[in-house]
């Protein structure tokens, strides 16, 4: 007896966070084909093709992206991928190849470009699920989204709260740990930290002062993120703080954060 397998396996290039509902199988870019949608809480909106490992195309959100979808929304004969995120913002992006022909005669690809969404507006908050269907039977496409119940805003056992904490925790203790690196340098003149106990004290200590700090000018924890603006007053946050211990940062001397 001869067994045979039909199993393909494949492996893609993706190593961020996602919710379950920001996967989606089905044709983008309109030629019979489906291609592989995954927005992650990065922001990121990234699309897989035939069995290549990375990312076809890319579109980066305002947010992170809690549901994806791909249908005719706006009844053209066509599909267009819809991404809804947290902070929300309802995206709508157009991947159909243009009708220009390229020097071989082929439709012009798309392949690595960036994408930009075609448009974009508020939608309700906490969109959890979405579904594209011809839903009373009319013979167009409806838009159908479910959200979940209202909570109240300083609600911190909210799903997308403590993946939005939980995200920029992570990025800030990153970005803080590299501020701090060149002050355990032996030729650091202020504030030169001397063991790995204090520096990492140290982190973790500004990387949860920093991340209370950001949740006071929030209006929803939904709205935390790392961007340059946030970076940059911590960086120059930690210089100012450094530079109060002197020479030598003494633990002793670490009193509360401002």
């Amino acid at each position: 007896m001869r067994s045979v397998s039909y199993i393909q396996c494949m492996a893609l290039e993706f190593s961020r966070s996602l919710f379950l509902q920001a996967v989606c199988l089905r044709g983008v870019d309109n030629d019979t084909l489906n291609e592989l949608v995954v927005g992650d809480t990065n922001t990121k909106l990234s699309m897989y093709k035939n069995d290549d490992s990375g990312p076809w195309l890319t579109c980066s959100c305002q947010g992170m992206l809690t549901c994806v979808g791909v249908g005719d929304v706006c009844n053209k004969g066509k599909n267009l991928v819809v991404a809804v995120t947290a902070k929300v913002w309802f995206h709508l992006l157009d991947l159909t190849p243009g009708k220009t022909l390229d020097a071989t005669g082929h439709h012009e690809s798309l392949l690595g470009e960036e994408q930009h969404p075609v448009f974009k507006q508020h939608i309700a908050a906490n969109t959890k699920v979405m579904l594209i269907s011809d839903i009373n039977g009319g013979g167009c496409c409806q838009l159908v989204t479910s959200k979940k119940p209202k909570t109240a805003e300083a609600d911190t056992s909210s799903e997308l709260a403590k993946k939005s904490k939980e995200v920029f925790r992570k990025e800030m203790s990153q970005f803080i740990v590299q501020c701090l690196n060149p002050y355990r340098k032996p030729d650091c003149k202020v504030g030169r930290i001397t063991t790995t106990e204090d520096f990492k004290h140290l982190a973790r200590k500004l990387t949860h002062g920093v991340m209370n700090k950001e949740l006071k000018y929030c209006k929803n924890p939904e709205d935390l993120e790392c961007n340059e603006n946030v970076k940059h007053k911590t960086k120059e946050y930690i210089k100012k703080y450094m530079q109060k211990f002197g020479a030598v940062y003494k633990p002793k001397e670490d009193t509360e954060l401002e």
